[in-house]
């Protein structure tokens, strides 16, 4: 299995090759990454200064977005926020488990699963102060970096040289 990490705490960031996943526990969720947030925390861990319960060789990237991989046996719910990703996260979910999606196509039931549309509703005094925000420059939301799976040390030093306002991701795939 290919990571982005580090061989020991301190060293060099690199693209590595680890041991398959052990077999699931009954309440995991193994997910195929196919894209990672790369942060300061990540520097933090890299130095061994956040307890992330594994040591070296590990991989870094807190943040993962993904499909699901393989479910422990009894895996009794999941949640999701990809529109059209509800019927791929309900293969997650044990019969008689729940799933919850904030997304507007939630799927049809099945195996008797409770399937729950999750609505946000946004608060008018906090929202309108966003948008004051954003209309006098203060707040912005954008993806500055996008590098390429192998090139983990690059999106760390871009972290380390600062990327205010903007989020630096690792992709799997082409990072066009």
């Amino acid at each position: 299995m290919k990571a982005t990490g580090i061989r020991q705490f301190r060293a060099p960031v690199e693209l590595l090759e680890l041991p398959e996943p052990r077999a699931l526990r009954p309440d995991e969720v193994l997910i195929n990454v196919r894209a990672c947030g790369m942060g300061n925390w990540d520097e933090i861990a890299r130095n061994g200064g956040w307890d992330l319960g594994t040591r070296p060789p590990m991989a870094l990237g807190v943040e993962a977005a993904g499909l699901v991989a393989a479910v422990g046996d009894q895996v009794d719910g999941a949640a999701n926020a990809v529109p059209s990703g509800s019927v791929r996260a309900m293969q997650a979910v044990r019969d008689r488990g729940r799933l919850a999606t904030i997304t507007s196509d939630p799927p049809a039931a099945e195996r008797d699963i409770i399937i729950r549309a999750v609505l946000v509703t946004p608060d008018g005094r906090r929202l309108s102060r966003l948008v004051q925000l954003v209309g006098q420059g203060a707040l912005t939301v954008s993806v500055g970096d996008r590098f390429p799976f192998d090139q983990g040390a690059a999106a760390l030093a871009r972290i380390g040289h600062g990327a205010p306002g903007s989020a630096v991701v690792l992709l799997a795939g082409d990072p066009g």
